[in-house]
């Protein structure tokens, strides 16, 4: 008996997609809320490629097995939206808690799943086990293309945090999926929406493995091998601005309340920090308590506004960690007439951090 191409197609993505949760599951991408819906999304893809597979053998059987033919249609409509939308809440945690009408897509297609088998309106199967698309059938792929054009547009959101080459890969895994898309909905025997999405999938785990080795693991900022790349990219670009921070007295915080207390206070002031500059430029763990932040087209202005802010909401957390917490930091503007390159602002910066750090230093002595 001869396989026709979409089952052997749906079994090598299967395949893969299995050996992908394996390696997701024992190695965490990025951290363990991404891993969490990267695998949901995987897991239902592979459900919908293997209700794929056997819809298609009973596409080829007698009339005898139409109601079976109904029932995993209905099912693979219903749960298929689920993986464009833990792809989203995969980068959208915060979202996901306060959005509800993110949900609506997924909601339409559930219901309308749900009554086909009595109105037909998404497809129906009839007696002689004829699949055919029904009156309202193109309500789901603009559901679907919905729920991908929210996954798009919060990268577009987030935009700051990939760079040019991390932009350009994720959005030719959408182009992927968007092409099988309309191939399928152009011809209808060609049955690679889900293939593409399982490619995509495949695509999208080296993507976040790559991500991860960018990463610092505790903060989730980048890290100092990507700081390092960063200041090659903009060593010559003037008015790039270095700013240097740097966390006071970790070391008594570290003896006195112990480390568990204080990488939790460096998790919470790295993300101070990145909130705080995440529209102007990236941030860095560069040290067990310095961070960096990289700023193209700086006014020393804005910098000066910046960090103000960034002071006030440190104190912020200080009331909340009920320690006193500070922070030092200093700040360089590269000039291409009187610096070398970008890396004499990088130490120029690092001083006026240390010469911050003095003062602070000096005025807790006097109040002790």
């Amino acid at each position: 008996m001869k396989i026709p191409v979409t089952i052997s197609t749906d079994i090598f993505a299967i395949s893969a997609l299995l050996f992908t949760i394996y390696l997701t599951q024992k190695n965490m991408l990025i951290n363990t809320y991404k891993t969490k819906y990267y695998l949901k999304s995987a897991c239902i893809v592979c459900l919908v490629l293997i209700l794929e597979i056997f819809d298609t053998i009973l596409g080829h059987a007698d009339s005898r097995y139409y109601i079976i033919h109904m029932l995993l249609n209905i099912v693979g409509f219903s749960i298929s939206p689920l993986a464009p939308m833990y792809l989203y809440f995969l980068h959208n945690e915060k979202k996901v808690k306060h959005n509800k009408w993110i949900y609506t897509p997924f909601i339409i297609i559930f219901i309308l799943s749900l009554t086909t088998w009595k109105t037909g309106w998404l497809f129906y199967i009839s007696e002689n086990n004829e699949y055919i698309r029904g009156t309202y059938f193109e309500i789901y792929p603009i559901c679907m293309l919905i729920c991908f054009g929210m996954l798009v547009y919060s990268d577009f959101a987030n935009y700051n945090q990939y760079d040019k080459d991390e932009r350009r890969f994720l959005y030719s895994l959408y182009s992927l999926i968007i092409a099988g898309t309309a191939l399928q909905l152009l011809f209808p025997e060609w049955l690679l929406i889900w293939s593409s999405i399982s490619m995509s999938l495949l695509l999208y785990y080296i993507f976040l493995r790559e991500l991860q080795f960018k990463h610092d693991p505790m903060t989730g900022i980048y890290n100092r091998f990507v700081f390092q790349r960063e200041l090659n990219r903009v060593k010559c670009i003037e008015n790039t601005a270095v700013i240097v921070i740097d966390i006071n007295n970790l070391k008594m915080i570290n003896d006195e309340y112990g480390h568990a207390l204080g990488d939790d206070m460096i998790t919470k002031v790295a993300q101070t920090i990145d909130g705080c500059f995440t529209s102007f430029g990236r941030t860095f763990r560069t040290g067990g308590d310095e961070f960096c932040v990289v700023y193209e087209e700086a006014t020393a202005e804005v910098i000066e506004k910046q960090l103000i802010r960034l002071d006030e909401m440190i104190h912020e957390i200080s009331i909340n960690f009920m320690i006193k917490i500070a922070i030092a930091h200093g700040y360089c503007i590269y000039q291409t007439k009187i610096m070398k390159d970008i890396y004499e602002a990088y130490i120029i910066a690092d001083q006026r951090m240390y010469e911050n750090k003095a003062i602070f230093k000096s005025k807790h002595k006097k109040h002790q």
